[in-house]
């Protein structure tokens, strides 16, 4: 059996400076599927290994709140 690491990672707002590099990072890395969520536009090349899926926080909040029997996430 294959074992593969998946990280979901959501992220909400301006992303920082170094995020060039943390894609950079992604990229020499994979073995390692990256699923980024975030409210961003992505303008920058990516590397094969990194999914974005766009949501807005809200959008995020009430799917884990139907999931998770109402629970409060602020």
């Amino acid at each position: 059996m294959n074992k593969k690491i998946g990280l979901f990672l959501p992220y909400f707002g301006k992303f920082p400076n170094c995020f060039r590099l943390w894609i950079k990072s992604v990229a020499i890395n994979p073995e390692i599927q990256f699923i980024l969520i975030t409210d961003q536009n992505l303008t920058a090349t990516l590397p094969s290994n990194l999914r974005v899926i766009k949501k807005e926080f809200k959008d995020i909040q009430r799917l884990i709140k139907n999931k998770f029997n109402k629970l409060d996430i602020s």
